[in-house]
């Protein structure tokens, strides 16, 4: 009988361990297959946005807490789906910036080295370290940052919910830093008491600094002239996302994005003065003292944002408290 149970025990050993390499065997097979050709995402949906380019989009949603937005869900999510979720007033939106160039950019003309990342097989130039808004031209590691230029270019946002709309198959947000078009791969309630960690919290002064005033620029139009063509435009029921009645919540919403420095750092942002930013501070005191018209200022700049298919252009002056952003011209987007 011992020698049965032993033969027995055996047996049971040899089958657990040949399983044991099987599993081990197939895990690293499928590693390396997810490692190599990475893992199936498919958006359930997409924004619909009055920002229709990067440039001018917040950097986070909350900094801009009057900027709509929809997600379009797709055909294929049952609008069951979003039983429930009427009664958070916040969720959470991940989702790809698709609008990213360093997904289009190759590292080189040559074929990466066998030792390089996988996206570098994929086409994408991922720096290790950026500029962000906050450390004033000083570089930081890109996980220690929200940088859209990452090497799966996910995004996270909390948005505040507005509405669920069954009908037209949407969500109605306010406070989104996504432009149209963005992948949406995900839609979470957000919960205070899950999301909101437990203990003691820090950030590097570089964060908690800009937060403690995350609108350093003052936002003026140059004339009254100006802000009437804005709000002209937005009482001709020409935008998507704000009625005919609303030009204080548009303007509202406008100057939290201008307020924000949509600049690079090439460009000045932080304070750091470039040759182009000091040329248009020079060029708007002569407007100020007479010197220039507005109209040869206006051709002067680079800068504008369109919302909602408004085309705001704008220069920055320079100051002690971060400079100013000044509304210089408008006109309807061209289709």
């Amino acid at each position: 009988m011992q020698e049965v149970i032993a033969s027995y025990e055996a047996t049971l050993a040899s089958e657990r361990r040949e399983r044991f390499l099987l599993e081990s065997a197939l895990k690293a097979s499928r590693h390396t297959s997810l490692w190599e050709n990475g893992y199936p995402l498919f958006p359930i949906g997409s924004v619909d946005s009055p920002l229709s380019q990067k440039r001018g989009a917040p950097r986070q949603g909350s900094l801009a807490p009057d900027v709509r937005a929809r997600v379009l869900l797709e055909k294929c999510c049952d609008m069951s789906s979003l039983s429930g979720l009427e009664d958070y007033s916040h969720v959470w939106l991940l989702y790809l910036f698709h609008d990213d160039e360093a997904r289009a950019t190759p590292l080189s003309s040559q074929p990466p080295g066998k030792h390089a990342p996988p996206w570098a097989f994929a086409g994408r130039s991922v720096a290790s370290k950026i500029f962000p808004p906050g450390k004033y031209g000083e570089k930081a590691g890109l996980f220690s940052t929200r940088t859209p230029h990452r090497p799966n270019s996910v995004g996270l946002t909390l948005c505040q919910l507005l509405g669920v709309d069954v009908a037209e198959r949407c969500l109605n947000l306010a406070g989104c830093d996504a432009i149209s078009g963005t992948p949406v791969f995900d839609i979470k309630p957000y919960i205070p008491g899950v999301d909101s960690p437990a203990g003691s919290l820090r950030v590097p002064e570089w964060v908690s600094v800009p937060l403690a005033s995350p609108a350093p620029l003052s936002v003026k139009f140059c004339d009254e002239r100006v802000e009437g063509l804005v709000r002209e435009y937005v009482g001709g029921g020409n935008c998507r996302f704000y009625g005919a009645k609303e030009g204080d919540a548009y303007i509202t919403a406008l100057t939290q994005i201008l307020a924000l420095d949509t600049r690079s750092v090439h460009q000045g942002r932080g304070g750091q003065e470039s040759g182009h930013v000091t040329r248009l501070a020079a060029s708007l005191r002569a407007v100020e003292g007479g010197g220039i018209d507005s109209n040869t200022l206006d051709a002067a700049t680079a800068y504008q944002v369109i919302f909602d298919g408004l085309c705001v252009r704008f220069i920055y002056e320079p100051g002690k408290d971060g400079g100013q952003v000044l509304v210089i011209g408008v006109s309807a987007e061209k289709s």
